[in-house]
């Protein structure tokens, strides 16, 4: 349900408000409000020409719902209460095997009894899981540069409360100062679909357009700071008694991110488009590869050891130690590695040629017979009526 109002106060000034009410069922909150506010004025204002600069500032709430891991894709993949229903114990199991040697595919499972080392597994939800919301404030300016050019400037924040992350909560105990477990591992692990995560973004987007008689450009620059805590529904902590250990650079946060899109009109018809996109590099976390935080994930990160010591390996990011328990020191942040930046050219060339007679377009009040011909003043049965062709 959405209900939206645009109050214009004076000739250069409008308020917009809106009040939007979502829902999803299988889910805790059935009932998620989404305000939205917003304001445009122009500083000089002529009743007899456009605004050549307008101020747009607004702030909203927006849900993202529970139901694929990407909307976005032509292959979205299994939606997650799917999954819920799939391997919640009774339908379905999985286990963990540490150790491809030790598990047995062709046995019948669950079996009668169970290694340590192929750990069940299961999934479940949260009883206080909500639907991500992202709450977004911006303000921007418009400006006709000349007739044929214009320009936008905008400043976005963005705060997500509530984010959907996947959890070991019944994980050992860990102890982040000496980097190891305190508690011994259970006889099942339940991976629980929460929604505690957190992110903040900020974003300049720069906008311009132009166009000519052949001509049309159209770009867009994003200069973006983004860190989270979680990178989606599936994402699971490397500690799951303090997801917040996870707070850095977030994967869907780019530094720079450019896009440019043109099209020219040659000769004789000929169409030349082309898109240009350019970003920085993602950022990607340094793992071990090693369980050594008791979730199962091998999702585990170094620590800050001594150059030359045992099992410390020299990087561009320090000296790290592979086997850092018991050794009390600094695990390395999350994300501080950066990917290589990319840089995508499309080219289209095209022209289109009519194949079979030219369409005849009928003036108002007038139709067409099979042979071309126009009838007008008649209709199909002979009568004083007419038939028209809707233009």
């Amino acid at each position: 349900f959405f209900l939206q109002d645009d109050w214009r106060w004076k000739p250069n000034l409008m308020f917009s408000a809106g009040l939007r009410l979502e829902g999803q069922n299988r889910i805790r909150d059935h009932a998620d409000w989404a305000p939205r506010l917003a304001v445009a004025w122009s500083p000089k204002h002529s009743p007899d020409a456009a605004a050549k600069t307008v101020i747009r500032a607004g702030y909203g709430w927006f849900y993202n719902r529970f139901t694929v891991p990407n909307t976005f894709s032509t292959d979205s993949g299994t939606p997650y209460l799917d999954q819920l229903i799939h391997n919640n114990l009774i339908n379905g199991v999985g286990y963990v095997v540490q150790c491809p040697c030790s598990f047995d595919p062709t046995a019948v499972h669950p079996p009668t009894d169970i290694s340590p080392i192929e750990t069940p597994t299961y999934q479940s939800i949260d009883r206080r899981f909500r639907a991500a919301l992202d709450m977004q404030a911006g303000i921007g300016v418009d400006r006709q540069i000349s007739g044929n050019i214009t320009a936008n400037l905008t400043y976005l924040y963005t705060q997500g409360v509530h984010q959907f992350l996947m959890n070991n909560v019944n994980a050992p105990a860990f102890d982040t100062a000496t980097y190891t477990t305190t508690s011994p591992a259970p006889p099942i692990y339940n991976y629980q679909f929460q929604s505690g995560g957190f992110y903040r973004q900020n974003q300049l987007v720069a906008t311009a357009n132009a166009h000519a008689s052949h001509i049309a450009l159209n770009a867009i620059y994003v200069f973006g700071l983004t860190k989270s805590d979680t990178q989606g529904a599936t994402y699971v902590p490397s500690i799951a008694q303090n997801p917040g250990l996870d707070y850095g650079p977030a994967r869907f946060g780019y530094r720079h991110h450019f896009l440019l899109l043109s099209t020219y009109t040659g000769p004789w018809g000929i169409v030349f488009g082309s898109l240009l996109v350019a970003q920085s590099g993602t950022p990607y976390n340094i793992t071990i590869g090693s369980d050594l935080t008791g979730n199962r994930q091998f999702n585990a990160r170094p620590t800050y050891g001594q150059c030359g010591a045992i099992d410390v390996m020299t990087t561009p990011y320090g000296c790290l130690d592979t086997n850092p328990a018991g050794k009390g020191e600094r695990i390395v942040p999350y994300g501080v590695g950066t990917g290589p930046a990319n840089v995508v050219y499309h080219i289209r060339i095209s022209k289109v040629i009519g194949v079979g007679p030219r369409i005849k377009t009928a003036a108002q009040g007038q139709t067409y017979s099979e042979d071309g011909s126009s009838v007008s003043g008649r209709g199909l049965s002979g009568g004083s009526g007419s038939v028209r062709l809707n233009q």
